[in-house]
């Protein structure tokens, strides 16, 4: 708990940065743009990792982070934990590379992000560039 004086300073902060930070139509519009780049960022993983023919190309980091997720929805089905919902069998592969891509993408800085993007969009004239971000 925030004794007063650190509560008003918080309380502060936050008055600044919602209306100084982000109600700024610069961030606003930088933001938008970001939240698309991830959003074809994550579509486009999660389809190469459920393509038969080329999922063996994903990058290494990739696939290790939604082997680790995958494992851990399986623990979670085997233990049933109280508190956690039941997972089925069949939504752990499911749910193991959304987590894997989320996390993956979540690692990334905006420009690495970008360029992850920009690849899985098809980007030829930047191919070595985009190859060193993943």
């Amino acid at each position: 708990m925030l004794d007063r004086g650190a509560w008003h300073e918080v309380e502060v902060l936050k008055f600044v940065h919602r209306h100084f930070v982000l109600g700024r139509s610069d961030i606003a519009m930088y933001q938008r743009g970001l939240g698309r780049v991830l959003t074809r960022a994550v579509r486009g993983l999660i389809a190469w990792l459920e393509d038969a023919h080329d999922r063996h190309r994903v990058p290494p980091r990739l696939q290790e982070l939604v082997g680790i997720a995958t494992d851990g929805y399986a623990r979670l089905r085997r233990e049933q934990p109280p508190g956690v919902p039941v997972i089925e069998r069949d939504d752990e592969d499911r749910l193991g590379r959304g987590r894997g891509v989320l996390d993956y993408i979540a690692s990334l800085s905006d420009d690495q992000a970008m360029a992850v993007s920009e690849a899985i969009d098809g980007r030829p004239d930047r191919l070595w560039d985009i190859g060193q971000n993943l």
